[in-house]
């Protein structure tokens, strides 16, 4: 798996391949090519439909309703849509990033914050995960920030346990039943 480049350009198109990751005993689910494509405000409903198959299970920190999830994804359209991506698998979106490099955190400077990485069920087990949190880390370092930020609601604890064990997340302030997580650029890009 590569890094893309130029993770913030607003007409690219990415080519990077899933595969298993170095020194990993572990095989990937396969060898799969993925493209990454900035989100075009059209393709909001198809991502809202995707958005709710990923938070079946923990509907306690995702939308309502598809409208609802629509609402939401357009409105972080609107102010992050150079953070923007979906991946393409065999033809297939297979999930999205949603991240921000000119996010302020209160008495820090400005750090890349991701607002969701959503994978689709059916492609879960493959890395792209992964592939995402390394993007937004590309992002981040492009734009001078030294800090990824980012929210989980309290009950997810496999997000947790991913953020924190395989990417150096570490626990912040908390927002009612929302944590807020860090962790350093170098990190979250050091991490295959």
């Amino acid at each position: 798996m590569s890094t893309p480049t130029d993770p913030d350009s607003p007409h690219r198109q990415e080519k990077l391949l899933l595969a298993s990751p170095a020194g990993s005993n572990q095989p990937a689910k396969t060898n799969a090519e993925v493209l990454l494509y900035p989100v075009a405000q059209s393709e909001i409903p198809a991502l809202a439909r995707l958005y709710m198959k990923a938070y079946k299970g923990m509907e306690e920190y995702g939308e309502a309703s598809t409208d609802q999830a629509a609402h939401y994804l357009q409105n972080i359209h609107r102010f992050c849509a150079k953070g923007f991506f979906k991946a393409v698998i065999h033809g297939r979106t297979a999930g999205f990033i949603v991240c921000d490099p000119d996010w302020y955190e209160p008495g820090q400077r400005k750090v890349l914050e991701i607002h969701e990485v959503v994978v689709d069920p059916d492609f879960q087990g493959y890395g792209l995960g992964g592939l995402f949190m390394r993007f937004a880390g590309a992002m981040g370092r492009k734009h001078g920030r030294s800090m990824v930020s980012l929210w989980a609601g309290e009950g997810n604890r496999r997000a947790i346990n991913w953020y924190t064990r395989k990417f150096g997340f570490q626990e912040g302030r908390r927002d009612g039943v929302w944590i807020h997580y860090q962790s350093s650029i170098e990190t979250v890009l050091g991490q295959q």
